[in-house]
């Protein structure tokens, strides 16, 4: 199965149509009822994920990953302003402790659409960064 994150980065890295769904698996642009991603691949399907997946993106101080929800949102509202930016994160059922922060939200957007090919807080499943462990760009 393919990793939810890098399967999210490729997609926006190549402009791909990614989705917000409804819990019936119905297209959403209503915030509020946004309960699935669905991410374009390679093969001309998608895979659809719940929001709430945990993704390998870190937050900081070790406290666990952000759900794979907050992540797109992040690139979703990557040109908002910081009050926009939280409260349209809210409206997607992320509070300010489980949204990306603010601060993170540059370099993760950055990472994303691949202007950086490294951030040291996306996680490998023995809880090391995978680009440092396998020296990959990441």
């Amino acid at each position: 199965m393919a990793d939810t994150l890098f399967t999210l980065r490729d997609a926006l890295k190549s402009k791909a149509a990614v989705q917000l769904l409804a819990a019936d698996g119905s297209p959403t642009t209503t915030y509020s009822q946004f309960a699935q991603i669905s991410i374009p691949v390679a093969d001309g399907d998608a895979l659809v994920v719940s929001k709430s997946e945990p993704s390998r993106f870190r937050k900081a101080a070790d406290q666990g990953p952000y759900q794979i929800g907050a992540v797109f949102a992040a690139w979703l509202l990557r040109d908002s302003g910081a009050a926009e930016y939280l409260r349209s994160n809210r409206e997607l059922g992320y509070p300010a402790n489980l949204a990306v922060s603010v601060g993170d939200r540059k370099a993760l957007v950055d990472w994303l659409e691949g202007r950086i090919a490294h951030h040291d807080r996306i996680e490998g499943a023995a809880g090391r960064s995978i680009c440092r462990v396998a020296r990959l760009e990441c």
